[in-house]
């Protein structure tokens, strides 16, 4: 057919949409007879094709058919699971709404620990030099001096409960990086310029950073009070890992606007609306990490 199409020249070719299955007595003119004769023989040498195909080709054909209705099954199965799901999400989020309404949490934190004393963290600056072999030097170094810089402006501050995810947002809204990461190995982010597009949750990202928080405050022998209890904070109206610690009442001001910017509403419960919160940028507001931090 292509080496006649080349022959003939395009422009010697038309293409014409006509009716099928027609009668060639009922042609108008001999133009349509000819059109719906052609046609009829052309419907004639298909018929004849269908019907030497082999058994091969219908035993094929067959399980093509049998294979398509039981992806059609899975399909209708899987989506039936799905909205089955997001019903019941509805339906638990109308139910614990709705007990809220009724009985009301209020955003007041857990009181200081029986006999616990405000106990001032002695100034270092020196990093653990295992520490930092095991997290990475700039990354390291780079956290411990964060921590000593926030303690040694917080002197005129009230201890309270400091949620780790705080502490975590403090750092990247200082830093304007997203904190070490976790793979085979701990990795630093310089490393991983793009790691956004990895989708690691936000609860992920603070977990691997308040694990590198404790093993310093470990190889530093500061004995911080840790406890799962209410943060001081009213978006974060929910019971979470906390540090009872002296913090700069200015920073942790910056950390609840942020969240607040970026959260629909406060987090309650089990904390889901934090998951989706994004890698912050460097506040201007915020103070720069500096300061001698040695290595040793």
């Amino acid at each position: 057919m292509a080496e006649l199409v080349f022959e003939m020249g395009l422009e010697s070719i038309s293409v014409t949409k006509v009716a099928s299955h027609q009668d060639g007595f009922e042609a108008v003119s001999a133009l349509h007879g000819w059109y719906f004769v052609n046609n009829g023989l052309a419907d004639h040498v298909a018929n004849v094709a269908h019907v030497m195909r082999t058994h091969a080709f219908h035993e094929l054909h067959d399980r093509f058919i049998a294979d398509a209705r039981y992806a059609m099954f899975v399909s209708r199965e899987v989506q039936g699971v799905l909205l089955a799901i997001s019903r019941a999400a509805v339906q638990h989020q109308a139910m614990v709404e709705a007990e809220e309404l009724t009985h009301p949490v209020e955003p007041e934190p857990k009181r200081q620990p029986d006999g616990m004393n405000v106990v001032d963290l002695a100034p270092l600056h020196w990093a653990p030099m295992r520490w930092c072999e095991r997290f990475g030097e700039r990354i390291a170094v780079k956290i411990a001096t964060w921590f000593q810089q926030a303690c040694s402006n917080a002197s005129n501050s009230r201890a309270q409960w400091i949620s780790s995810c705080q502490l975590y947002c403090d750092y990247m809204l200082c830093s304007g990086e997203g904190g070490p990461i976790k793979e085979d190995q701990w990795i630093d982010p310089c490393e991983r310029p793009h790691a956004d597009l990895l989708g690691i949750s936000f609860k992920l990202r603070c977990r691997w950073f308040t694990h590198l928080v404790k093993e310093l405050w470990k190889e530093w022998q500061y004995k911080i009070q840790v406890a799962f209890a209410r943060p001081h904070s009213e978006t974060l109206i929910l019971h979470a890992s906390c540090a009872w610690l002296r913090w700069p009442t200015f920073r942790m001001d910056r950390v609840e606007a942020w969240m607040s910017a970026h959260l629909q509403g406060p987090a309650k419960r089990d904390g889901r609306q934090l998951q989706r919160l994004p890698t912050a940028v460097k506040d201007r507001e915020m103070p720069e990490i500096s300061g001698i931090m040695e290595v040793r």
